[in-house]
């Protein structure tokens, strides 16, 4: 893995370790989990377009392929409207230091899926790392 790569990853990873600590305060009380999906997904759509539209990038979406765009719109609606309505009601009805560790074990069926779909190797090492967040969940009991 690059530099640049490994830099963002982490960085993603702290960033997103804090999301869950205002996920949990934000459906805290009667928020519906639908509504918390509904504002989330709002909040990022209206910035998004403003950053698109402010970075003159507008023009580079008709660009993008159809087939490509079809799959981004499924990934939108799979991880951004699904997974995280499905996470939002784990998260209010459970203890986050729980919940998260939990829904973090999607590198398993990435996996399984990267070999299926994408023709992606499994390697030793993958199935040791696998094996490890397997160990990891069971510890969380």
């Amino acid at each position: 893995m690059n530099t640049k790569a490994l830099l963002f990853a982490i960085l993603t990873s702290i960033i997103w370790g804090f999301v869950p600590i205002f996920d949990k305060i934000g459906i805290k009380g009667n928020p519906a989990p639908f509504a918390s999906v509904c504002f989330r997904a709002l909040s990022i759509g209206i910035i998004s377009f403003i950053i698109l539209v402010v970075t003159q990038n507008l023009n580079m979406v008709k660009e993008i392929p159809q087939k490509n765009l079809a799959f981004i719109i499924l990934g939108g609606l799979f991880g951004g409207l699904i997974g995280v309505f499905t996470y939002f009601i784990a998260l209010k009805n459970g203890d986050a230091s729980i919940v998260v560790p939990l829904c973090a074990t999607y590198p398993l069926i990435t996996m399984l899926s990267s070999f299926l779909f994408l023709n992606e190797p499994i390697t030793f090492t993958k199935i040791i790392g696998i094996g490890f967040i397997i160990l990891g969940v069971i510890l969380l009991r």
